[in-house]
């Protein structure tokens, strides 16, 4: 039981880890990449805006424009001092949990062979800090920026899809730390 249990484990963290790599990708300054992973979006009268962790690109009615937060900043606490920090830290945030989500799927992938009770314990101490680096990710940028532009337009935000990736990946290294917890207690009563 616990050599599957850590197979899927690895399988859930392989996923989490490309979840949270695409995630990253919103750092991007390409717009057909910030229209694809766009970490908010809001549409009003046919104008599509795209905000990603680095920029912000706007398309409809003939219009099309980017603009990112650097350039709007002005260091007194406006939405773009504030979303262009977000980014940053978000961006960041999702590498390293990338990489603790590999870290993690390696791990697993080695105790789907050779149970090691120090070993289950490493691996649910990589699940919990992936989990934490999407919690606090999407706290940044879903969180402070999100409510600063909420708070600036009067336009209906939504979850874009490198959002709403991170949040899967985050609750799919929740799940893979709940996973391992019981495998660790069927490998301890064995």
């Amino acid at each position: 039981m616990s050599p599957t249990l850590n197979y899927l484990s690895s399988t859930l963290s392989m996923i989490a880890m490309v979840f949270y790599v695409i995630g990253s990708i919103g750092y991007a300054t390409d717009k057909d990449v910030i229209r694809n992973v766009a970490w908010i979006t809001a549409e009003q009268s046919g104008v599509n805006v795209y905000y990603a962790l680095k920029k912000v690109y706007i398309k409809g009615q003939g219009t099309e424009q980017e603009q990112s937060y650097s350039d709007c900043s002005n260091n007194n606490g406006n939405v773009c001092d504030q979303c262009e920090e977000d980014g940053q830290g978000s961006f960041t945030l999702c590498v390293i949990g990338a990489v603790i989500a590999l870290c993690t799927m390696s791990v697993c992938g080695s105790l789907s062979r050779t149970v090691s009770f120090p070993m289950q314990l490493v691996s649910i101490v990589f699940a919990a800090a992936a989990c934490a680096a999407g919690v606090i990710s999407l706290s940044l940028f879903m969180g402070n920026c999100y409510d600063k532009l909420d708070d600036q337009t009067n336009v209906d935000l939504e979850w874009g899809s490198g959002s709403v990736l991170v949040l899967i990946a985050m609750f799919l290294m929740a799940g893979v730390g709940g996973i391992q917890i019981l495998s660790t207690f069927i490998c301890v009563s064995t």
